[in-house]
């Protein structure tokens, strides 16, 4: 299993908390990501 490194989590976190962007658009990215890490699991 891939390790996910802090910078990774960092950078994601830093996209919850960003306001400019619309919160759907945040959560759409941020699941992408998550879809990519799992498929690097499997």
């Amino acid at each position: 299993m891939r390790d996910v490194s802090e910078e990774q989590l960092k950078k994601w976190i830093k996209l919850i908390q960003d306001n400019n962007k619309p919160c759907y658009q945040r959560l759409g990215y941020l699941q992408r990501e998550l879809e990519r890490l799992l498929e690097d699991i499997h």
